[in-house]
């Protein structure tokens, strides 16, 4: 399946250490991109159908 798929380009992502601890990063341009697109794959596929153009 191929389509194009809306994403920002800047984004905020908040993990969680091993500590417990709540670590904040942005990401820009072609990174964040990039890291949007890896987060679709964890969340499921069915993310990304509902957002192709």
């Amino acid at each position: 399946m191929r389509g194009l798929v809306p994403r920002s380009l800047k984004i905020t992502v908040e993990t969680t250490a091993l500590t417990g601890e709540t670590v904040t990063t942005e990401y820009a341009r072609g990174l964040a991109r990039l890291i949007h697109h890896e987060i679709d794959h964890l969340l499921s596929g069915a993310a990304a159908l509902a957002r192709s153009v």
